[in-house]
């Protein structure tokens, strides 16, 4: 009996990985941080990219059945994630000191975390 390495939910997070290094890139392209962290931001985010794509030529039918849904549970998480992150900075700094890229960079990351956490529990349930 094999087993197949690649699973739609290690997809999933590979594609949240991607998510939020784009959304860190528009930051750090905001602020007008040294030329070299953008590039090796966009190395690696063209590297997840590139196995993001593997990954998914790898699964069989019925894990690319189950990317979907998890890809809408990505989704839910990382937009509750930006609604929190965006209160916690409203409360802490007034609604003048919000800042829109920090809101997503940090949001999606969070909502990434909040992926990953309950699919690694899901699994193990």
């Amino acid at each position: 009996m094999t087993t197949r390495v690649m699973t739609a939910e290690r997809v999933s997070i590979l594609t949240g990985i991607l998510i939020a290094m784009l959304a860190t890139l528009l930051r750090y392209l905001a602020d007008g941080v040294a030329q070299d962290r953008l590039i090796l931001l966009c190395i690696a985010a063209v590297v997840v990219l590139g196995v993001a794509v593997a990954s998914w030529r790898l699964l069989d039918a019925v894990a690319r059945r189950r990317f979907p849904p998890l890809l809408g549970r990505m989704g839910i998480a990382m937009a509750a994630s930006l609604l929190v992150v965006a209160v916690w900075q409203a409360v802490q700094g007034g609604l003048a000191g919000l800042d829109g890229l920090a809101v997503l960079s940090h949001g999606t990351t969070l909502g990434l975390l909040i992926h990953a956490l309950a699919v690694g529990l899901r699994r193990s349930a």
